[in-house]
């Protein structure tokens, strides 16, 4: 009995996992204060549970850019756009989590937009 509840265990835990490999995109370039800024946040195109995907971010209408989330072609989550002319320095995070239905795999990932004064 005991080898079957391990068993049940180990085959459940296989089936919903942390996703780490979901995200073509792995750090954001750095922003310089005053220039135009183009970024991309890129996940491989597969199927996501919808009510689980969500995008938060701290940035805000005086930092200067602007966050466009599901612009993707395909699956409308697979790009965030990152654009505008930063108006502000300092850090700014970008929280994207979800479950992909594939395997029910869970992914959650913070991306750092950093704004610089021109050098």
């Amino acid at each position: 009995m005991k080898a079957l509840s391990l068993f049940c265990l180990i085959a459940l835990s296989a089936c919903s996992y942390f996703y780490d490999d979901i995200f073509i995109t792995k750090n954001l370039p750095k922003a310089k204060l005053h220039q135009k800024y183009d970024a991309e946040i890129k996940m491989k195109e597969q199927a996501i549970i919808e009510d689980k995907f969500a995008v938060e971010t701290d940035l805000n209408k005086d930092s200067g850019l602007t966050l466009l989330a599901n612009q993707g072609t395909t699956f409308s989550h697979s790009t965030t756009v990152i654009t505008g002319i930063p108006q502000q320095t300092g850090t700014y995070n970008i929280h994207i989590s979800g479950v992909a239905r594939s395997g029910l795999k869970k992914f959650d990932k913070i991306f750092i937009v950093i704004v610089e004064k021109k050098a």
